[in-house]
C-alpha cells in the first residue's frame, strides 16, 4: 500500500494537481487572514470600495491574459517537442499582451473620469492599473503545459505570504484601502518576474513580428470573449454592484461572494492539471478522454453539492466570524450564494474537461456571452431596486442557464459528460472488494 502511494506520487501530473492545491489552498487562505481584518479596519464602506476596485482590476487582468490559461497551455502541451514553434508561440503571447496592457491603460483612464467612486480615489485605479498588468502577464499557461507546475506554485507561495505580511503592517485605517491593492501588486510582480526568469532559461522567444501579434490575437479572441463573459456574471458583478448601488451594498454582496466563489474553485486545480492531459488523449484517444473525465465530473459535482450545502448551514457563524458588527445583511446574501458553489464547480469541469479539449471554443464563448448579456439585464432591473439581495440571486440564475446551455453544446456533438454507467461500475467494484 505504502509503495503504491509512493508510486502515484511520483506521477507528474499527481505532483502538479498537488502542486496547484498547494496554490489554491494558498489564494484561499489569505484572503481568509485578510478579510476579517480589512473588513473590521475599514469599515463596509471602505471595504467595499477596495472590493469594486479589486473587481475592475479582474477585468484587467482577464484582458490582458486573454484566455491564455487555456489556449496556450493547450499549444505548449502539443509543441513542447518543438523549441522553433515553442519560441514562437511566447513571442506571440509576449507581444499580445503588452498591447492588452495599453488597452487596459487607456480603459482605466476612463474608468477614473466616468465612475464617480473612483474619480474621488484615483490612487486606488493607480494601483488597481499596476496590479491588473502584473498578475495578466503571469505565465502560469507555459508551466501547467509543460506539467512543471511545483515551480511556479513555490514561487506564488513566497509572494503571497509577502503581501499578507505588508497588509497587517501597513494598512491601518479607511484611507489606506488602495495599500491593498498595492501589495496585491507587489505580490504579482514577484511572482511573474521569477517566472520569466525560469521561462527565458528553457524557451527562448522568436523575434516578434506584427503577424505574430495577430495570430495571438485571432486565435486567443473566442477563449477571450468567453473568460470576459465569464467575468461579467462573477467578480464583475461586484463592480456593476460599485456602479449601481451604495459602498455599504457592494461589501454585503462581496462578503456572501468572497466566501461561496472560493469553496467552488477548491476544486478548480483538478481541471487545470488534467486540461493538458485530456487535450493530448483526445486527439489519439477519445474513448480514454472520456472516461478520465467523466469519472472526474461524477466526483466533483458531489464534492461541489456538499461544499455548497455545508456554506448555507455555517452561513449565520460565518458572516459574524468573518466580517464582524455592521455585515448582518450578508447572512442571507451568503445563504444563496451557497446555491451557487455546484453550480461553479459544474461549470468548471465541463469547460475545462469536455469543451476545451475538444476544441468547442467558439460554441463555449455563445454559451458564456449569452449568460453574461442576461446577466447585465437583470443586474440593471434587479440590483438598484433589491441591492445585494437581488443580485445573489441574479448570479446564481444566470449561472444556472450557463450550465445549461453547455450541456445542450456538449449532447449537441455527441458528448456524453454524466456517464453514470461509469458511477455504477465504481460502485459495483468497491462493494466487491468488500
Amino acid at each position: 500500500m505504502i509503495a503504491r502511494l509512493k508510486g502515484l506520487l511520483r506521477r507528474r501530473m499527481v505532483q502538479n494537481i498537488l502542486a496547484l492545491y498547494g496554490v489554491r489552498v494558498i489564494n484561499q487562505l489569505v484572503p481568509l487572514i485578510i478579510i476579517p481584518y480589512l473588513a473590521r479596519v475599514l469599515g463596509p464602506t471602505g471595504w467595499g470600495m477596495v472590493a469594486f476596485a479589486q473587481a475592475f482590476a479582474m477585468y484587467g487582468i482577464i484582458t490582458i491574459e486573454y484566455g491564455f490559461e487555456l489556449t496556450a497551455t493547450r499549444s505548449v502541451s502539443q509543441l513542447r517537442h518543438d523549441p522553433a514553434q515553442l519560441g514562437a508561440l511566447i513571442a506571440g503571447i509576449l507581444g499580445a499582451q503588452v498591447f492588452l496592457a495599453g488597452v487596459v491603460g487607456l480603459a482605466s483612464l476612463g474608468v477614473h473620469w466616468f465612475v464617480p467612486p473612483f474619480d474621488e480615489q484615483p490612487l486606488l485605479v493607480l494601483a488597481g492599473l499596476l496590479f491588473a498588468i502584473l498578475q495578466g502577464f503571469a505565465p502560469i499557461w507555459y508551466f501547467v503545459g509543460q506539467e512543471r507546475v511545483p515551480l511556479v506554485a513555490a514561487i506564488d507561495t513566497v509572494a503571497k505570504v509577502v503581501a499578507t505580511a505588508l497588509i497587517f503592517t501597513f494598512v491601518r485605517d479607511l484611507d489606506d484601502g488602495w495599500l491593498v491593492l498595492l501589495f496585491y501588486a507587489v505580490a504579482a510582480g514577484i511572482s511573474t518576474l521569477t517566472s520569466y526568469v525560469f521561462l527565458l532559461r528553457d524557451a527562448r522567444p522568436r523575434a516578434f513580428r506584427p503577424a505574430l501579434l495577430l495570430a495571438t490575437l485571432r486565435g486567443g479572441f473566442s477563449v477571450f470573449l468567453m473568460r470576459i463573459g465569464i467575468a461579467m456574471h462573477t467578480t464583475g458583478n461586484t463592480f456593476l454592484m460599485g456602479v449601481l448601488a451604495s459602498p455599504a451594498q457592494v461589501a454585503f454582496f462581496a462578503a456572501g461572494e468572497k466566501l461561496s466563489r472560493p469553496a467552488a474553485w477548491l476544486l478548480h486545480p483538478i481541471n487545470t492539471a488534467l486540461l493538458p492531459r485530456l487535450s493530448e488523449l483526445v486527439g489519439h484517444s477519445p474513448d480514454a478522454a472520456s472516461r478520465m473525465a467523466g469519472i472526474s465530473l461524477m466526483t466533483m459535482l458531489g464534492l461541489g453539492l456538499a461544499f455548497g450545502l455545508a456554506l448555507g448551514v455555517a452561513a449565520p457563524w460565518l458572516i459574524p466570524l468573518m466580517y464582524g458588527p455592521g455585515f448582518e445583511p450578508a447572512m442571507p446574501v451568503l445563504r444563496v450564494m451557497a446555491l451557487l458553489v455546484p453550480l461553479v464547480v459544474l461549470n468548471g469541469v465541463l469547460v475545462s474537461q469536455w469543451l476545451v479539449p475538444n476544441g468547442l471554443d467558439r460554441a463555449l464563448s455563445v454559451v458564456i456571452l449569452t449568460g453574461a448579456t442576461c446577466n447585465l439585464l437583470l443586474a440593471l432591473v434587479v440590483a438598484p431596486r433589491l441591492g445585494a439581495m437581488g443580485m445573489a440571486w441574479v448570479t446564481v440564475v444566470v449561472e444556472f442557464g450557463i450550465v445549461a446551455g453547455l450541456l445542450a453544446v456538449l449532447y449537441r456533438r455527441g458528448l456524453r459528460p454524466f456517464q453514470f454507467e461509469i458511477l455504477r461500475g465504481l460502485v459495483l467494484l468497491a462493494m466487491a472488494r468488500r
